[in-house]
């Protein structure tokens, strides 16, 4: 938490730049917005993992309640479906990625 406050305090001291130095500044924000946001992500899914742990829920799939392996657990400790699921989720969230929007109604 500290250094995701830490990363928009460098931001927000930038003050004004000589205009050849915006493209880069620019970029660079958006990196560390951008970075700032897959931190701010993993650290809700172990706060989550933590919660399990105290619910006496951790280690359980979210899917199909079936137990996560240990080996599993270990690489990714704040794993909340097995693989099987995991795999099922995924794929399902990129054919609705890739379905073109539709408006209106039938």
């Amino acid at each position: 938490m500290q250094s995701l406050g830490a990363q928009y305090d460098n931001i927000s001291k930038l003050g004004r730049v000589a205009e050849e130095d915006q493209a880069l500044n620019t970029h660079e924000e958006f990196l560390n917005v951008r970075l700032n946001r897959l931190d701010w992500q993993r650290l809700k899914q172990v706060e989550a993992a933590l919660d399990r742990l105290k619910a006496g829920d951790y280690g359980m799939c979210e899917h199909c309640e079936e137990p996560i392996p240990v080996k599993r657990l270990q690489a990714i400790p704040w794993a909340k479906y097995c693989v099987p699921c995991q795999e099922r989720i995924q794929e399902q969230e990129q054919h609705e990625e890739s379905e073109p929007a539709t408006t209106g109604s039938w």
